[in-house]
């Protein structure tokens, strides 16, 4: 993967939620991990609060990449 942050557009993907709910879901985990709204969430963050493999994210994200540009 070519990136570090996660993005709320990713969760959208990763889940299948809506922005707003992804908004949300973004917030929770900065508050599990007590950061300030300035500070971003990595991949490695996200993945093990949600007890899911990096690799199964980076696979999900680079393959919706693909589809965009298509």
């Amino acid at each position: 993967m070519n990136r570090l942050f996660l993005t709320t557009s990713d969760i959208q993907i990763i889940t299948g939620t809506g922005y707003r709910n992804s908004q949300k879901i973004m917030q929770r985990l900065k508050d599990s991990l007590a950061k300030e709204n300035h500070q971003h969430i990595t991949i490695k963050e996200y993945c093990q609060y949600e007890g899911i493999s990096e690799k199964e994210v980076s696979e999900l994200l680079k393959l919706d990449s693909a589809k965009k540009l298509l």
